[in-house]
C-alpha cells in the first residue's frame, strides 16, 4: 500500500507539472508524478521498485523535458515574430499618420496665407458715418407731408391723469 507521504508528494508533483505546463491536465499530470515517483523506487501500488539503471531513467526524463523546453521555445519564438510583425505594420502606419500630418499642416498654412493676402487687398470701410448736430432734424419742424411736427404730437396731451 502506498504511504501517506508518497500520495503527498505525488499531489504536490502532480500540481507543480500542471502549473509549470509539463502536462495538459489534471490526470496527464498525475501519471507523470507517479512515473516520477516510481523512478525514486515506488510504484503506485505501494511496493518498492526493484533497482533499475538510473541513468536510462535519469535519460528518458531528460530527453522528455527536453522535447518539452523546445516546444515551449519554439512557441515563444513564433509568438515574438507575429508581435515583430505587428509592430512595424504600427510603425507603417504611424509614419503614414505623420506624413499625412505634415501634408494637412502645409495646407492649412497655405489658406491662412491665402487668407490673409486677400483680406490685405479688400479695402476696409467700416467707418460709421453719424449726422451732425446741424444735420439732425428738429422736433419742432414738420417731417410729414400734413406738416405736424413731433414736438406737436405729445403722449401727455392725449393720456393726461392728473395735476400738471
Amino acid at each position: 500500500m502506498i504511504s501517506v507521504k508518497q500520495l503527498q508528494r505525488a499531489n504536490t508533483l502532480s500540481k507543480e507539472l500542471k502549473n509549470f505546463g509539463f502536462a495538459d491536465n489534471s490526470e496527464t499530470a498525475y501519471s507523470m508524478a507517479e512515473q516520477l515517483c516510481e523512478g525514486q523506487g515506488v510504484r503506485s501500488g505501494g511496493e518498492p521498485k526493484p533497482a533499475a539503471n538510473p541513468a536510462s531513467s535519469m535519460m528518458t526524463e531528460f530527453d522528455r523535458t527536453r522535447v518539452q523546453v523546445n516546444k515551449k521555445l519554439s512557441d515563444f519564438s513564433e509568438q515574438l515574430n507575429n508581435i515583430s510583425e505587428k509592430m512595424e505594420a504600427l510603425n507603417k502606419a504611424l509614419k503614414l499618420v505623420e506624413m499625412n500630418q505634415i501634408s494637412f499642416d502645409k495646407r492649412v498654412s497655405e489658406l491662412i496665407h491665402q487668407g490673409s493676402q486677400r483680406n490685405a487687398e479688400i479695402p476696409r470701410v467700416a467707418t460709421v458715418v453719424t449726422p451732425q448736430a446741424s444735420e439732425r432734424k428738429s422736433l419742432d419742424k414738420p417731417i410729414d407731408r400734413n406738416g405736424i411736427a413731433p414736438a406737436d404730437v405729445k403722449i401727455e396731451n392725449f393720456f393726461y391723469a392728473g395735476k400738471r
